[in-house]
């Protein structure tokens, strides 16, 4: 994980490896994943771009599954 300074975030910003896109199967471009302080998946991975609302959504749903 890098914090990307070019971009002026703070957070940590994971750059997927060979090892992941193996892991996880990945194809498309952005891919996300929600993971919980353990370093647990939350559901299953979203691929693609989502809107606002989308989003939005989604966030409270993952939020109501961590303890």
């Amino acid at each position: 994980m890098f914090g990307n300074v070019r971009l002026g975030v703070t957070y940590p910003i994971l750059m997927e490896t060979q090892e992941m896109k193996k892991t996880f199967d990945s194809f498309v471009v952005p891919y996300s994943y929600f993971v919980d302080s353990e370093g647990n998946m939350l559901g299953k991975s979203i691929a693609g771009s989502q809107s606002a609302e989308n989003w939005e959504s989604l966030i409270k749903e993952k939020l109501g599954q961590v303890k």
